[in-house]
């Protein structure tokens, strides 16, 4: 018998429509699969006023709170507030991402068929207080969502989860992506993101020894005391590399990442989660068929390595960087630019993509609801 749902409701831990597509992508992909109505409900973020979706199974309800809700009261108030959404409602599901509706869980009353823990965020060894209170709901989830393995193996043991089962979902794009042949893009080098000194290595794209690389910068720019002074340096020393604002995930982003040769993605590995990354440029790059030139992030690397669709840096420094960006000057214009374009690329995003990591998904929902059905098969299946 297959599992069958008529009502899902979602606990974001952000304002929907920033970032963290997949809080939207997996409350849609279960709208769809089970014929069921999706409530998300969102975290009042000020800073973040609400937007509108592209899901058309899927509502969304922002939750408001008198204080900031990732303030410690309004964390709480924001739990109290879903708890009661959901006792109002009485979802057959209810998706759980990351720490910060922990709460609605130990105080919600109606008993779900299914309660999912989608881990999008990791402790990092930090958040003792929700590493607490997962362990006091744990007996409440059913199943695990993780994007990388390692994440996986670290976080059930943290969070009191070991006996539940686990799907890791890779942050596969959702949008049927953009893409063009590999002799029609403009030759240069696409960055899309953060700009952080020491997060994700800025200094390289400003300090000028990247000069003569056709590079154009996307991203909010952090950590620097004097962004306009950042950005005149470029033009003033007449560098190749732009700087070109901030652009939102989306539609929009895609068209333009699409029109470009390569796409460098990498972050700082200073906690488990930027070592253990599994970061949405990447698989968005992949999506467009854009070659990434990543950092040897455990997750990336091991993408790379089995589809040979992109350069793999041999570390983080700023001459692991040049190297990677002069080997992929070597191949554009080549037999190998193409086939990796025209061949390696495509199928690299059809087993990426967001709705072929969801088919996980839905065979760990189905084989628990077997399982259920079947308590000693379950049993033995465990063993």
């Amino acid at each position: 018998m297959s599992a069958a749902f008529n009502s899902i409701i979602t606990l974001s831990d952000v304002s929907v429509g920033y970032g963290t597509p997949q809080v939207v992508s997996i409350s849609q992909s279960m709208a769809e699969r089970y014929d069921a109505s999706c409530l998300i409900l969102e975290p009042d973020q000020p800073e973040r006023p609400p937007r509108p979706i592209d899901a058309p199974d899927v509502t969304v309800e922002r939750v408001y709170t008198s204080n900031h809700p990732y303030a410690l009261s309004g964390q709480t108030e924001f739990c109290l507030l879903a708890a009661e959404r959901i006792d109002q409602e009485k979802p057959d599901v209810v998706i759980l991402c990351s720490f910060l509706g922990a709460g609605a869980i130990l105080k919600m009353k109606h008993k779900p068929s299914l309660v999912i823990y989608y881990g999008l965020e990791h402790t990092d060894e930090r958040f003792q207080r929700e590493r607490r209170l997962f362990n006091l709901i744990s007996d409440r989830i059913d199943l695990c969502i993780f994007p990388e393995e390692n994440r996986a193996r670290l976080e059930k043991p943290r969070l009191g989860l070991k006996r539940q089962p686990t799907a890791i979902a890779y942050n596969g794009a959702a949008e049927s992506a953009p893409h063009l042949d590999w002799d029609e893009r403009n030759g240069r080098f696409f960055y899309g993101g953060l700009l952080h000194p020491q997060r994700t290595y800025a200094d390289y794209f400003f300090g000028g020894e990247l000069d003569d690389v056709p590079l154009d910068l996307y991203g909010l720019l952090d950590g620097y005391d004097d962004e306009t002074a950042l950005i005149s340096s470029l033009s003033d020393r007449r560098s190749e590399i732009t700087y070109n604002g901030y652009v939102p995930r989306g539609p929009g982003f895609l068209d333009l990442l699409c029109e470009y040769d390569f796409s460098i993605v990498m972050w700082a590995p200073i906690d488990e989660s930027t070592r253990f990354a599994a970061p949405n440029k990447f698989f968005d790059a992949i999506a467009t068929h854009v070659p990434p030139i990543v950092a040897p992030h455990p997750l990336c690397r091991q993408i790379i390595t089995r589809y040979r669709c992109g350069i793999l840096m041999d570390g983080w420094s700023i001459d692991d960087l040049k190297n990677a960006i002069a080997r992929a000057q070597n191949t554009q214009n080549t037999g190998e630019f193409a086939e990796m374009i025209e061949e390696r690329l495509p199928q690299a995003a059809r087993d990426l993509s967001w709705p072929a990591q969801f088919e996980k998904v839905a065979a760990a929902i189905e084989k628990l609801v077997k399982d259920r059905e079947n308590p000693k098969r379950g049993q033995r299946d465990a063993a």
